[in-house]
């Protein structure tokens, strides 16, 4: 991505978080970037079109993009979850690091989740986007867990779609539940103590 337009995209969700699409004009955003106004319209016209091209940036990533097909069929369940949480913690970190704000502030929490639900109200094509990573995220999971049954790693007497489901749901679920009170911090230690206690549940090992 060019350099330029990278800058443009990172001060533009530091400023749609601390403040919302509706309050943020395109004036901000020319005059945060410090760019003339010829140099920032040659990348983006509208704020709306802004505004979808940051949500894609930062809210459709894919935890396992670097793992391929063979990978996933040679992963424990139990690694995968570690895996799993430690990919989504240096997430986290990255968004820091990119906004310069600290993320496990309850404020931009709340924020963060606004920003996505806002997209997915606007742009019929960025739901259509977050449903298709949704699934696909899934289909990875109860690859996994099936091959954890296959293996003997886990004895279950429940489905492996329903498994995978209940994995992935725990993380919306506690994720969303932060923005009462918790840090994402305290969000993703809870996570991997649920998931350590349901891969014990359906006969793994953990120790």
């Amino acid at each position: 991505m060019n350099d330029t337009k990278e800058f443009i995209l990172k001060t533009a969700f530091k400023l749609f978080l601390l403040n919302s699409f509706r309050d943020v004009t395109m004036q901000d955003i020319v005059e945060a970037t410090k760019l003339s106004k010829g140099a920032f319209y040659h990348y983006f016209k509208s704020k709306e079109e802004l505004f979808l091209e940051v949500v894609k940036d930062f809210f459709l990533f894919d935890v396992f993009s670097d793992n391929n097909e063979e990978e996933l069929n040679n992963i424990s369940l139990k690694d995968f979850c570690l895996k799993y949480i430690a990919h989504t913690q240096e997430f986290i970190e990255q968004i820091k690091q990119v906004v310069g704000l600290d993320t496990d502030n309850i404020e931009h929490n709340v924020s963060y989740f606004t920003m996505m639900f806002d997209a997915m109200r606007r742009f019929p094509d960025f739901k259509e986007n977050v449903l298709a990573s949704q699934i696909k995220d899934l289909r990875k999971w109860q690859n996994v867990v099936e091959n954890a049954i296959k293996n003997n790693e886990i004895s279950p007497k429940m489905p492996s779609e329903f498994i995978a489901k209940i994995f992935l749901q725990t993380v919306d679920a506690t994720f969303l539940y932060s923005i009462n009170g918790k840090r994402f911090a305290e969000a993703l230690e809870e996570i991997k103590k649920t998931w350590e206690n349901f891969y014990v549940e359906l006969g793994g090992n953990y120790e």
